[in-house]
């Protein structure tokens, strides 16, 4: 896609549309860039897109390690693996855990 191009889409644009099988936990990240009709152009690095997780998955994780994700990603994905058990016994999948600790932008 051209920006200069004045065909070049103003409105909504599909970035990917995927057909995932039920259950199949999705994580994936991308930066993007685009050129702006006022102002300067813009960028975003790690735009994030996640599968939603069972609720009882996500209570769990805040509760066992919760404290550490304030702390940092690293602490909060060491606090995961110490507790793995508990984050399986809540339905939790190894992409729940890297979205629950991935830091919120």
């Amino acid at each position: 896609m051209n920006p200069d191009n004045s065909k070049a889409p103003t409105d909504t644009l599909v970035v990917a549309q995927l057909t995932i099988k039920t259950g199949v936990d999705v994580y994936a990240a991308l930066s993007l860039q685009g050129r702006s009709k006022k102002g300067a152009d813009w960028h975003a690095e790690s735009v994030v897109f996640a599968s939603d997780h069972p609720k009882e998955c996500q209570e769990a994780l805040q509760a066992i390690c919760g404290d550490e994700k304030a702390v940092s990603p690293q602490a909060c994905l060491a606090c995961c693996g110490h507790h793995e058990l508990e984050a399986k016994q809540a339905n939790c999948s190894a992409a729940a855990l890297g979205t629950f600790c991935k830091p919120q932008q």
